[in-house]
């Protein structure tokens, strides 16, 4: 007891009561703070409980500071120069060094500092929680806080009972996004954005929200009105229940209930559909009914396809996407969901089925849906259309549907590849802009993350490129275009030690890696070595038709650029196993010959297998295909720069004249008429010379689609400019390039030696010295024939550098 009561005086004299009661109110305010951010950030509901853990730990801490340092916080207490001191005499020497040490330590302006510092790290901390609750930049209510009562968000139905109906737990999400679609009652917010937001609040699919939390999902996302659900399976059929809250008050507006069998499934949406947002009978539910399949069989097969598209496994999609469409044909909403999908794996058959069934049946799909298929068709379906066209259409495809993210990543894509072609001012930072977008709407969207690491490092922006990256391979690290992705942004961030382990799984890699590899390698100049190994590599693998020839393609590509005629020569009759379309080959040797450094012997012996293609385009009796206007566009060319003119004025009339084949997704007759006509009006010096030129320099400027005997329009009206004496023209024009993988390959040698040399003539030294050692980087061991020519080139920088220097 004698003990008790002197713990009790100590407790006293040191003021420990009073710290106990400062901290007890201190931690209370620090737990109605939590509470307020947890509800005002929508922040994670164990957070309270983490601050308790916290305060409590805190508590003998503060407790045992406030013991060693005799109470409460007073200037006596903590000022070392009011220590009395030990040469008064009978004084109690003060602590040694160690007792000083930790009275030092152990003050109350540290525990002061060491609160501040704790709230500090609390706000870091609700900061950050806010951040990965939310995504990147996830979208919310508008600035002003208000709501859309228009949009409803639907989530997963909780699936219990009978049957295997585990498919329409996140397949309702889809099948009631396709019925409400804002035409004729309310919208359903983008169901990859809503799967995406819900996967961000749940620990396991098959986990449910309550309903405050599917609330405040649904506010995080600025709708109205949020729809919960349920399908019970019953030994003869389903029952289909939900509600619709409203999230501002969380009021039930709604709630319906039917049953039916499973073969009854699109009928019975329909009915719940009109059930809760009172859809007019009759008319409105045969307009609802049209939107969906009605085959069961069909329809699983669709939503097996979304759930496997939203989760990246994009083969997986294509061949369910294709199994819908074999069970009905008229399945409009699958043909877009197949194009989508096969784009992503370049399943070109797969593609073209998507298209051609779905515009077949585009009065099936919603105006969103059909905006988005018409961006991927073009205005004149089979014919190509310009890149000018495909931005402007998908420009359109985004605002009709501005909370999906697929068609503003597509822009964003456009603009990243395709609009420096176009020579705009701004398009990455535009593609910046649009992939930052599809990332609000979808944070887990693997696709236009990969980009923005690589447009960041490009920009020199190292920290955000490397979150950016980290972000990337956490969400898509067994990805197609993973490796490649890292290997582009490890070389923009100097990081070797992840260049040498890429390096050396080259072999291991995907073809889709591989050959970004070796594209982007090219078009930068940069890791050439690994081009080359990326380019055995590729050429070791075995695959489908089209992936073989998406091989040789890059392969010959590559040799060109390497200044190897002759081993592009023997590419070009492999070819021949795996061509697209007939004599494919033989146009690529002409072509190769005329702006690429190719052998011109295989060329004439090519031409004259073309010729008499040639001349039965050129009889107007006959029925011509596309790929015979292809031969004669080709041999035109051939014939006008070996000054042979007497049947190019027939060949124009003749290419402007031709129809598209419907059968065909080879066409651009337009384009070989217009770059014939400013050929022959300049070797003729036509009057009319400068309007053909112009016609043809019109062209490119709307971007033509980049095949392979019209990319070398940039160089013709190069040439053309030149010889008017324009050579600030010609030099824009070999600069207007894509930054495109597959395509910026084409003719990318003589583009930068013509650059280098107008860059040169024009007084631009430094744009002549860049581009005349990016020709050399990639000629680094010409084939002996081109030895002289790369030599003449070296000679020329060495004297640019030697100009610039002095």
């Amino acid at each position: 007891m004698k003990a008790l009561k002197s713990l009790i005086r100590e407790i006293h004299r040191r003021s420990l009561w009073q710290v106990l009661g400062i901290y007890l109110v201190s931690a209370w305010i620090v737990y109605e703070v939590t509470q307020a951010l947890v509800e005002g950030l929508r922040l994670p509901e164990w957070l309270p409980g983490l601050a308790v853990i916290l305060l409590l730990i805190g508590l003998p801490v503060v407790l045992a500071t406030a013991f060693v340092q005799e109470g409460g916080p007073s200037l006596r207490r903590s000022d070392p120069t009011l220590i009395p001191s030990t040469e008064v005499q009978g004084a109690v020497p003060a602590a040694g060094p160690e007792g000083r040490g930790v009275g030092r330590l152990l003050t109350w302006q540290n525990a002061i500092m060491g609160g501040v510092f704790a709230f500090a790290l609390w706000g870091v901390v609700a900061a950050g929680l806010l951040l990965l609750s939310t995504g990147v930049g996830s979208p919310g209510a508008d600035e002003d806080g208000t709501l859309d009562p228009d949009v409803v968000v639907v989530l997963p139905f909780r699936v219990t009972g009978a049957g295997d109906l585990e498919y329409l737990r996140e397949g309702m999400v889809d099948l009631l996004a396709a019925k409400l679609t804002g035409v004729g009652g309310p919208r359903a917010a983008d169901p990859r954005t809503v799967m995406s937001a819900w996967r961000r609040r749940v620990e396991t699919e098959d986990a449910d929200l309550p309903q405050e939390a599917a609330i405040e999902l649904a506010r995080g996302l600025g709708a109205g009105q949020v729809l919960l659900g349920g399908v019970v399976g019953t030994p003869t059929g389903l029952v289909l229940n939900a509600s619709v809250i409203d999230v501002e008050s969380g009021d039930m507006q709604a709630q319906a209930s039917v049953e039916g069998t499973p073969d009854t499934l699109t009928v019975l949406v329909d009915q719940l559909t009109a059930q809760l947002l009172a859809v007019e009978a009759g008319e409105g539910e045969r307009r609802l009914a049209a939107l969906t399949s009605t085959s069961l069989p069909a329809l699983r097969a669709y939503l097996e396809g979304q759930a496997a598209y939203r989760g990246g496994r994009y083969e997986e999609a294509v061949r369910r996407f294709e199994r819908a469409l074999d069970q009905d044909s008229t399945f409009a909403l699958a043909a877009l969901g197949l194009v989508y999908a096969a784009d992503w794996v370049n399943r070109r058959a797969s593609f073209d089925r998507g298209l051609t069934f779905g515009l077949e049946h585009i009065e099936r799909l919603s105006a969103r849906d059909r905006a988005q298929l018409i961006a991927w068709a073009g205005p004149r379906y089979p014919e190509p259309y310009s890149y000018v066209e495909f931005i402007d259409l998908w420009r359109r495809a985004a605002e009709a549907a501005s909370d999906r993210p697929e068609p503003w990543y597509q822009l964003g894509d456009a603009f990243f590849h395709w609009v420096p072609l176009l020579g705009q001012e701004g398009a990455w930072e535009q593609a910046e802009s649009n992939f930052r977008r599809a990332l609000e709407l979808d944070s887990s969207f693997a696709a236009p993350l990969g980009h923005l690491a690589e447009l960041t490092a490009l920009a020199g922006d190292a920290e955000a490129a490397r979150s950016l990256m980290a972000a990337y391979v956490a969400l898509d690290s067994l990805g197609d275009v993973t490796d490649f992705t890292r290997w582009h942004v490890a070389h923009a961030l100097g990081d070797s030690g992840t260049m040498v382990a890429l390096r050396n799984r080259i072999p291991q890699m995907s073809g889709l890696s591989l050959i970004r590899i070796m594209g982007t390698g090219q078009i930068e100049g940069i890791q050439l070595d690994d081009v080359v190994l990326a380019g055995e590599a590729l050429g070791g693998k075995s695959g489908a038709r089209g992936d073989r020839w998406r091989s040789l393609h890059n392969l010959h590509s590559l040799a060109l650029n390497r200044g190897r005629p002759g081993e592009a020569l023997a590419l070009t009759e492999m070819i021949t196993e795996v061509e697209l379309a007939p004599r494919e080959h033989l146009r690529r040797q002409v072509l190769d010959a005329l702006y690429w450094d190719g052998d011109a012997a295989a060329a004439a012996r090519a031409v004259l297998e073309l010729e008499r293609y040639a001349e039965a385009a050129l009889s107007p009796g006959l029925e011509v295909t596309q790929v015979e206007f292809l031969d004669l566009c080709v041999v035109e060319q051939w014939r006008i720069w070996h000054g042979q003119s007497s049947t190019a004025q027939q060949a124009i009339e003749r290419l402007r004249s031709a129809v598209p084949n419907p059968d065909s997704s080879v066409s651009n007759s337009a384009f070989c008429a217009a770059l014939a006509e400013a050929l022959l009006s300049n070797i003729e010096t036509r009057a009319d010379r400068s309007s053909a030129l112009d016609r043809l320099e019109s062209l490119m400027l709307a971007g033509p689609d980049q095949w392979y005997f019209n990319a070398c329009g940039n160089l013709v009206v190069a040439h053309l400019s030149e010889a008017e004496g324009d050579l600030e023209r010609a030099l824009a024009a070999v600069r207007r390039r894509p930054y495109h993988w597959g395509t910026t390959a084409l003719y990318l040698s003589s583009y930068l030696r013509e650059e280098g040399r107008l860059a040169a003539l024009t007084g631009d030294r430094e744009g002549a010295i860049s581009a005349y050692q990016h020709y050399l980087a990639l000629r680094a061991e010409p084939e002996p024939a081109l030895a002289d020519d790369v030599d003449r080139v070296r000679a020329e920088l060495a004297q640019l550098i030697e100009e610039t220097s002095s």
